[in-house]
């Protein structure tokens, strides 16, 4: 999503990613739908989730990002 100046804003770009997801996503398959790096990807939903704006779980060493409430995996 292009912000008002013409560049990317990934921080949109990855909370929509997230956002219109129907299951919860691997820091992995976030970074795959996007065009960034996943350290990159990393540092935003971190920043997304410091926000309050995402959630995170973490399951056997892998983190999940969601948005809302999901009742399914």
């Amino acid at each position: 999503m292009p912000s008002i100046f013409g560049k990317k804003d990934p921080k949109n770009e990855i909370y929509s990613i997230v956002n219109s997801s129907l299951r919860k996503l691997s820091t992995s398959e976030v970074a795959a739908r996007s065009n960034y790096s996943k350290p990159t990807v990393l540092k935003y939903l971190k920043k997304l989730n410091r926000q309050g704006e995402i959630r995170r779980e973490k399951r056997s060493n892998t983190y999940y990002w969601y948005t809302g409430e999901i009742s399914f995996f």
